[in-house]
């Protein structure tokens, strides 16, 4: 009710005014209805949160892998080791690094 009563008096006043006013009440808003959401998107968030603090414990690892993956994931690495030849390139895991350097022109 006080709102609409601001929002009234502010209306006979300069748009700027009225805008940067408002704003700070609409948002206030917008906080309201993200607080009352409802429960399925709050279990997503939830799940959202607890895989991301598992993912920070792993140190980057993927979460909740196991022996099982860590043994594939080391065979197939030894497959794409011996099939491109890759002893002496370095480590598969990582993105390669590349260098370009400018070419010298001559004026």
């Amino acid at each position: 009710m006080l709102a609409n009563t601001l929002r009234q008096s502010l209306c006979r006043c300069r748009p700027a005014i009225y805008a940067q006013i408002l704003r700070p009440l609409s948002s206030g808003a917008a906080v309201q209805a993200a607080e009352a959401a409802d429960p399925i998107q709050k279990l997503f968030l939830d799940n959202i949160r607890t895989y991301s603090k598992k993912s920070q414990a792993s140190g980057g690892a993927p979460v909740d892998a196991g022996k099982d993956f860590d043994a594939k994931m080391k065979a197939e690495i030894d497959k794409l080791t011996k099939q491109y030849s890759t002893t002496t390139k370095g480590d598969l895991t990582k993105f390669p690094e590349f260098t370009f350097e400018d070419p010298k022109l001559q004026v």
